[in-house]
């Protein structure tokens, strides 16, 4: 509504992701399902990856919702 571009958006506002918690992948569908058990939201948003020794990031790939 506010014709506010998409980056600008992922760039100013948490996009309704209240909680992150990092986890090895190996156990991810255990804390999820922790999570769901307690009534909370939980899915996989992404992953961590090597980038060069570089200063940390976040790099978004896809639309939002």
């Amino acid at each position: 509504q506010a014709n506010i571009a998409e980056p600008e958006m992922l760039a100013t506002f948490n996009c309704g992701v209240g909680l992150v918690a990092v986890a090895d992948p190996k156990t991810a569908d255990l804390i999820i399902a922790a999570f769901r058990n307690c009534g909370d939201r939980a899915f996989a948003v992404g992953s961590l990856a090597n980038n060069g020794g570089g200063e940390p990031q976040v790099r978004f790939s896809g639309k939002l919702k």
